[in-house]
């Protein structure tokens, strides 16, 4: 509980003082996903504290699992955002492997405006560009 006082009173330091990357890495070295959200939510800079994050846990995150679950938040933020940030979703979705989504949300871009049109058809460059031939396939199915 002690130490638990101290991480916490390290949090709210760091949130006061706007030092946002620090509260991330700190959040993801214990695992509180709680102070991850917070600081990207309070952060002026939203995308490139997405950004921070992204890359953050793609280079320092070791554990499969808690990547996975860094991933999805970030796509839930990514999408909750006053413009949907798509790219970075379907970016996200590559590494957590899962086809059925980007396939979903390329059936609703698709399905929308001229514009919409134009950010699918950017996904899909950026699909042939990094995903796998398996990958692809199954987007296809």
């Amino acid at each position: 509980p002690r130490l638990e006082a101290i991480v916490n009173r390290i949090f709210d330091a760091c949130l006061a003082s706007k030092q946002y990357k620090e509260a991330l890495g700190i959040a993801l070295e214990t695992r509180r996903m709680d102070v991850f959200e917070a600081a990207i939510k309070q952060c002026d800079d939203t995308s490139s504290i997405l950004h921070y994050a992204f890359t953050l846990a793609m280079s320092s995150i070791q554990s499969r699992s808690f990547r996975a679950q860094i991933l999805r938040t970030l796509v839930r933020l990514y999408h909750s955002l006053s413009v949907p940030d798509y790219v970075n979703m379907a970016q996200c979705w590559i590494y957590l492997d899962d086809p059925r989504s980007v396939a979903n949300l390329l059936g609703k871009l698709v399905a929308g405006s001229a514009d919409d049109d134009l950010m699918a058809a950017q996904i899909g460059f950026d699909l042939y560009e990094s995903a796998t031939q398996a990958f692809l396939a199954s987007v296809l199915q």
